[in-house]
């Protein structure tokens, strides 16, 4: 029952980023967090680096910085500033490059399972502006009333309450009689 499995050894592949500490061309290589950048000359060199992919969004905060997508310790998507750590700019909802057209803050593009993506506001306390995105061709985001962007949870909690309530009051009203 014992089987004897010959080990797969993964070439890395050179890039034409240059490490900062001794001149080598880094080379991708995979982790147990999945792929990062390495030096070649690794026990004289132990400079790594992530993999960043960017999105094409300047950092709202700082202007200089990219967005760029990152992973958590638990593997959840999340954005940040290209310039970490001095600029800590960080999302969980994907920036987009388009300002609020009610307070000019940032947008974010948010999805729900079984919907449309939609922009909104990152600004949710004071402004809360939510849009459609513009089609192609167009430039203008469309407003959305906000009703219409209600989750489907709140909608099946608000049903569900109000069956619930139907319900006491069906055998708060029995009982008296």
């Amino acid at each position: 029952a014992h089987i004897e499995v010959e080990e797969v050894k993964v070439e890395d592949e050179v890039t034409d980023e240059v490490c900062e500490l001794c001149g080598r061309n880094m080379v991708i290589k995979w982790g147990r967090f999945g792929k990062f950048l390495a030096c070649p000359g690794f026990p004289e060199c132990k400079n790594t680096k992530p993999i960043l992919v960017e999105i094409g969004v300047p950092c709202p905060a700082c202007s200089t910085g990219s967005v760029v997508e990152r992973k958590s310790r638990r593997g959840r998507v999340f954005y940040g500033c290209s310039r970490y750590p001095e600029c800590e700019f960080t999302s969980w909802d994907k920036p987009v490059a388009a300002r609020c057209p009610a307070c000019g803050g940032y947008m974010v593009e948010r999805t729900k399972r079984g919907s449309d993506p939609v922009w909104a506001c990152a600004n949710t306390d004071e402004c809360g502006f939510i849009g459609k995105p513009p089609e192609e061709g167009q430039t203008e985001i469309i407003p959305l009333p906000k009703e219409a962007v209600k989750t489907k949870s709140v909608a099946k909690k608000a049903a569900s309450n109000g069956a619930s309530t139907a319900a006491r009051r069906s055998t708060k009203t029995t009982t008296k009689a």
